[in-house]
């Protein structure tokens, strides 16, 4: 993304490693099955366990670049979010456009320390503002308020 005259940026950032645990641990559970299947039915323990293995190692590498192809972006003038690593896909807003920061979390989320910030923009109800995954939601939420406030407050006074 490329800044603007005069921008300047207030946080940028990708999901959360911590975020992503919950899906690690479901699909290491479902690829555990096919070795577990083996033991338990007497089939070919090697054949499960190479099953298992590339499920577990196809579920890392997916998580990983489901990750790093996602970017989040705030400047003082939009938000952005970035998505796609061959192909891209951007969704924009100006930032005097968002006229509510909605902080969500699961019980997991909280217990790692994540959660998910939606940002509801003017007059747009088809592009969904979410940042999901990210570390420390209320302290950007925070960061975000005092930003707009900042914006906001007349010079000089």
């Amino acid at each position: 993304m490329e800044m603007m005259a005069d921008e300047s940026l207030v946080w940028q950032g990708r999901p959360s490693p911590r975020a992503m645990v919950s899906y690690y641990a479901k699909w290491i559970l479902l690829g555990l099955v096919p070795v577990v299947g083996a033991v338990a039915f007497s089939w070919q323990q090697a054949w499960g366990a190479l099953a298992s293995a590339v499920i577990i190692a196809m579920a890392l590498i997916t998580g990983w670049l489901r990750r790093i192809a996602t970017l989040y972006t705030i400047t003082d003038r939009r938000i952005v979010i970035r998505n796609g690593i061959l192909s891209r896909r951007e969704h924009e807003a100006h930032i005097d456009r968002v006229q509510n920061v909605n902080l969500s979390q699961s019980l997991f989320d909280r217990l790692f320390g994540v959660g998910s910030l939606d940002f509801d923009t003017a007059g747009t109800e088809d592009a969904d503002f979410t940042f999901a995954g990210i570390a420390d939601p209320g302290a950007l939420r925070a960061r975000v308020s005092e930003e707009y406030v900042r914006r906001t407050r007349p010079t000089g006074s």
